[in-house]
């Protein structure tokens, strides 16, 4: 693994004084894609929420570059190059597609910058297409591009992404996967939250396990699904299967 460039340690986190998050460190080196992959309830959300600067949490730390990180508020963390896209799609539903790319740059304090909106055009060709088109009208998959797109034109190093495939069809999973892949190729770190397999597997990087608010294993991403520690721990719970496989294209 290439010298880690962003890490949590021993991190302690929950709500009203209760640890979900117990103990947990994990790490992104210089280029790589990390997941996070777990069962529902395992903690993953909250330890986000924590790294990502929207919940604080009860002990531990949050280091990115070497600096102590822990505690900025998301727009803090964005101004060093830290980007969260959370589970629920975040795109204003009354603008266009365009504009809501144009709002990113807007709310950074800098005009939008026409090879930035062909970055995104690039990896998510749909939204070429649909960018005159109001976001609302937009189909599950292509809001959730949207939301990608948004946090691309942010120009971030680390890109934190919550369920990015939660509620989406299989088409729609392997269009936002080729995306990914490309950002990831791009040199952009990633720590993605998932809990598809499938997913995972298909960026070259390396997955942690979360069971119950601890780790209980981490390595390569490659063959998640025939790893026997995995699949027992995740796999069972129904990840990338039918179920989880829903309605929005």
């Amino acid at each position: 693994m290439s010298e880690a460039v962003f890490s949590c340690q021993d991190m302690v986190c929950g709500y009203a004084g209760q640890s979900v998050v117990r103990g947990v460190s994990l790490d992104v080196g210089s280029g790589e894609a990390v997941f996070l992959v777990g069962p529902n309830g395992a903690g993953k959300t909250t330890l986000v929420k924590s790294i990502a600067g929207l919940l604080r949490p009860f002990s531990g730390t949050v280091q990115w570059q070497g600096r102590d990180v822990t505690g900025l508020d998301p727009r803090q963390l964005g101004q060093l190059g830290i980007v969260h896209v959370s589970e629920a799609s975040s795109v204003f539903p009354t603008l266009t597609v365009l504009q809501n790319l144009q709002a990113t740059a807007i709310a950074l304090s800098r005009r939008p910058r026409s090879e930035d909106l062909e970055r995104v055009y690039e990896i998510f060709p749909v939204l070429s297409h649909r960018r005159k088109q109001t976001a609302g009208t937009l189909s599950g998959g292509e809001q959730k591009m949207l939301a990608v797109g948004r946090a691309l034109v942010a120009r971030p190093a680390l890109m934190i992404l919550d369920e990015p495939s939660s509620g989406l069809s299989p088409r729609a999973v392997g269009e936002l996967a080729t995306g990914l892949g490309a950002i990831a190729t791009s040199g952009v770190q990633m720590l993605v939250v998932e809990q598809r397999l499938d997913l995972a597997e298909g960026l070259v990087g390396r997955t942690y396990v979360l069971q119950r608010g601890v780790i209980t294993w981490s390595g390569p991403s490659a063959g998640l699904r025939t790893t026997a520690a995995v699949v027992e721990a995740v796999l069972g719970h129904g990840i990338g299967s039918a179920r989880d496989r829903t309605q929005n294209p």
